[in-house]
């Protein structure tokens, strides 16, 4: 009975130190206790567009298409551009588990052309480079940094995978075939779970985002194209954003 007596004491009295605390004094709820938030949309392409182009390439006996800026001519919308969050000073962006499991992400080597044009990935997860083509290809990824470096010969079915680490945003990896000149991809690398590729119609959606202020920012490798813009994720709110790039929006960067 006297031991009973106490543990409901001590229940007790933490209780009142719990009461008792300042608001400086208890922790905060972490992201997980809050009610995510996304961010959905469209990259549009403004100003006057790229004409199309195509080259003739004779071990196919056809022509491909050599032109890298794809816009949708019923929305204005920018496929192959990259969005993703960069965090406020006032609040670090979450860190998440890198799934490991099922198929990695691939870079194939499809009729002289590399497919997809931009892939995006988290950083330490193996990315899978083949090719399909009887010809001989090389891939070779060019990077500022080390790691990310790397140039392999390619034939029928050879199979690599390469773990990439966290790049500047700015600065994808290259991937280019130096037997192939019109041979080019790019490869984002982020250290969040973040991001997202545009479709064909420049649509894009960031899903589970914990609350909290961040910048919104979309960048087009081939055009050298980056906006910005700030917004705030509130709990359980969705972010409907539009954002506009070409040669009259954004600024270009070099």
């Amino acid at each position: 009975m006297v031991e009973r007596l106490r543990i409901v004491s001590g229940a007790l009295v933490a209780a009142w130190l719990v009461g008792c605390a300042g608001p400086g004094d208890r922790q905060p709820p972490s992201a997980d206790a809050q009610a995510r938030g996304s961010i959905t949309g469209r990259v549009r392409y403004v100003g006057p567009r790229p004409a199309e182009t195509q080259m003739f390439v004779p071990n196919l006996n056809r022509k491909i298409d050599a032109h890298t800026v794809h816009v949708d001519p019923e929305t204005g919308g920018l496929r192959d551009a990259v969005v993703f969050l960069e965090s406020d000073t006032s609040i670090a962006v979450e860190t998440a588990r890198i799934e490991t499991q099922g198929e990695p992400p691939m870079v194939n080597q499809i009729d002289e052309v590399f497919v997809p044009h931009v892939l995006a990935v988290r950083a330490g997860r193996p990315v899978r480079f083949t090719s399909f083509d009887n010809g001989n290809h090389n891939i070779h990824a060019v990077s500022f940094e080390p790691a990310n470096t790397f140039n392999r010969y390619f034939a029928l079915d050879t199979v690599y995978h390469h773990t990439f680490q966290s790049s500047r945003k700015d600065q994808p990896v290259k991937l280019i075939c130096d037997l192939h000149s019109w041979m080019q991809a790019w490869v984002y690398v982020f250290d969040h779970p973040y991001f997202a590729v545009t479709g064909p119609d420049g649509r894009f959606t960031l899903n589970d985002v914990p609350p909290g202020r961040y910048t919104l920012v979309a960048h087009h490798a081939d055009e050298h194209l980056r906006h910005e813009q700030p917004l705030t994720i509130d709990d359980g709110k969705t972010q409907t954003v539009d954002l506009n790039m070409g040669r009259a929006g954004p600024t270009r960067v070099h």
